[in-house]
């Protein structure tokens, strides 16, 4: 079940836009309809919806003042007769802009979207997941080798790692170089 909020504040809008939600084949719940800035942030900060959408200019102000307020984790479409809030839209979990009076088909093509972006970021949220356990496992305290073994005609003996100022590979034949420049065959 989809758990959508409605901000309007226009009864024949939220009407249109009830009546175009009962259409979908998604099986769909209206959880709230609000018609104020203050109502929606109340809202907001004690319950989690999946969709929201939003009219822009509100019975006690601009909608933004409730993305400013409250941290949004789902996709908005917006609902306005406003163009000039376009860009504003994108940079607040805006997936779409319907301007008044949209059509059914401009309706559906932004539910189809949400659709979209729904199946998209439980898969990305999957494979975020598996990325961040990756590197935390990579990330994991590393164990260093603290000393290694040198073979010469004289015997074995050993350098500290920390003696070693850098590595070098000739021919699969590897050799360190202690802080005094002395070369070491490693085995």
């Amino acid at each position: 079940m989809i758990q959508i909020l409605i901000i309007e504040d226009e009864i024949p809008a939220r009407k249109k836009l009830n009546r175009f939600l009962e259409a979908l084949d998604s099986k769909t719940e209206v959880v709230a309809e609000i018609d104020t800035v203050v109502g929606a942030i109340e809202f907001l900060n004690h319950t989690h919806v999946d969709v929201i959408f939003s009219d822009i200019e509100l019975l006690d102000g601009n909608a933004f003042e409730i993305y400013r307020r409250v941290q949004v984790s789902c996709p908005i479409i917006f609902t306005t007769a406003y163009d000039q809030f376009l860009m504003n839209a994108f940079e607040s979990n805006g997936i779409a802009y319907l301007l008044k009076p949209f059509s059914q088909e401009r309706f559906q093509a932004a539910w189809d979207k949400f659709l979209l972006f729904r199946n998209s970021s439980y898969k990305e949220h999957e494979q975020l997941n598996n990325l961040t356990k990756l590197i935390q496992q990579n990330f994991k305290k590393k164990v260093f080798k603290k000393r290694f073994s040198i073979n010469t005609h004289q015997g074995i003996y050993f350098i500290d790692a920390e003696n070693i100022t850098f590595f070098e590979a000739c021919e699969s034949v590897i050799f360190a170089f202690d802080i005094t420049g002395k070369k070491h065959l490693l085995n």
